[in-house]
Formats: structure tokens, sequence, C-alpha cells
């Protein structure tokens, strides 16, 4: 009803050793908040569950500029499922703009599911799939996420990450038009995936802009437009063994 829409499921400002075993989680705000405070976070563990929030995140990761050294590392997050309103993310991480450093490390996403409640020509799904931003060493596997208004993943200033396994639907038309966007990354591995965009809104499949050593290899794309795009100062892409229909 609105009385919740700043409350928090469950916040870890900090600890180590921390399992969080098949939730069921209701939030106005973020669903599972890990970060924020001056106190490091490691060996965190969300297993199972269903995550629900009507104004955040489902997952988010945070650290103030304060407290960028602080590390959030370690952290696992398997076979979950996550859903909400018309102005959230399944996961966010990250500061929101440029941050030379890279306080989450070593994190894992596996059997990651976004409930999507896209309805005909007009959907109401989440503002964007995965936001992953300051990382260095990111693994998100198995995962699906059908339909986002943003990108499916958005993938900012991160290193050493890798998508493998995963299928993305598609996004409607808005900023990006990119079911896959990413920025600012060294060494990133884009293996074995599928994007099969559902309806003629989303542009591109993979918008790939000033990145170094990435592998795009073994994808199945079926986009609208472009299936891979490449923008800025790429240096040695690596792309091969990947199926590509534009229509």
């Amino acid at each position: 009803d609105g009385s919740y829409v700043y409350q928090d499921g469950i916040h870890i400002t900090g600890g180590q050793y921390g399992r969080i075993i098949g939730p069921d989680i209701v939030s106005g705000d973020d669903s599972i908040g890990i970060g924020q405070h001056s106190m490091p976070i490691r060996d965190v563990a969300v297993i199972g569950g269903n995550l629900r929030s009507t104004h955040a995140q489902n997952i988010r990761g945070f650290i103030g500029y304060d407290y960028a050294t602080n590390y959030i590392e370690r952290i696992g997050i398997y076979n979950v499922t996550g859903s909400g309103g018309s102005s959230n993310a399944i996961l966010q991480m990250g500061t929101e703009s440029t941050n030379v450093t890279r306080p989450f490390k070593d994190w894992v996403i596996d059997g990651l599911l976004a409930v999507s409640k896209q309805s005909g020509t007009n959907p109401v799904a989440f503002d964007a799939g995965l936001i992953v931003r300051n990382t260095d060493g990111f693994v998100i596997k198995n995962a699906t996420v059908p339909f986002s208004i943003e990108p499916n993943l958005l993938l900012l200033d991160a290193d050493n990450v890798t998508v493998e396994n995963c299928r993305f639907g598609g996004t409607a038309w808005t900023t990006y038009n990119q079911t896959v966007r990413v920025e600012r990354a060294e060494r990133f591995r884009f293996l074995n995936n599928s994007i099969a965009n559902t309806n003629e809104f989303t542009a591109y499949g993979l918008y790939l802009v000033g990145s170094g050593n990435s592998q795009i290899i073994g994808n199945s794309f079926n986009t609208w437009f472009t299936c891979i795009g490449l923008a800025g100062s790429n240096r040695f892409p690596v792309i091969k063994r990947n199926y590509l229909t534009a229509y």
C-alpha cells in the first residue's frame, strides 16, 4: 500500500560469512542490500528464494565514495528469482558515475531468474535487468532476463567479467535500445549466451564501447537491427563462432 516504500528487506552493512537461505521478501526499497557504510563485507551467500521490490532493487550492492577502499568481496547469489515494479532492477551494484576504484570484487551469480511483467505493447518490467559497475571479478551464468525497459545487462567500469550461458530477451525502445551494453571494461568474456529479442524495439544485441581484450564467442543473436555493435576504441576484441540473425 506504499507505507513501506523506503524499507529494505535485509541490509548487510558489514561482516563476514553471512548466509541468507530461502528468503521470501516483499519490500518497498531494496529486498537485499549489501554495503553502504564503513565496514568491509566478505564471504556472503544468498541461496534460493524469491525477492520482490516495489520501488527499488531486488539485490543492491553499493558503497559511498568515502568508503571506496572498503571491499565488498566474495559474494555469491544462487538460484534466486526476482520481480518488481516499474522503476527498479533485479541487481544493481556500484556508483552512478565513473569510479576508478573497484570496491566490488569476486561476485558470482548463478541461476538467476528475472520475472518480467511484460504485457503486449504496454510493458511493465524492470527499468534494467542487471546493472554492474565498479567491479573486478564478476561471473554471471545460467541467468534469464526475458525483458526490461533499459538494457537487460548494463556493464560499466568493470574488469574481469564473465557472462556465460545466459538468456536475454530484449528491451523497450528507450535510452540505449541495447539488450547488453558494455562500456569501459577490461577482459570481458561473453560466452555461449542467447540474445533473442522478442520485439522490434531493441536495435542492438550487444553494444561494446571503449573496452579491451573482450571475447565474444559462441553466442546466438536474433535481433531486430544490429547483432553486435562496436563503438569507441575497442582494443583487441575476439569475435568468433557466433550465430547472427538480424531482421
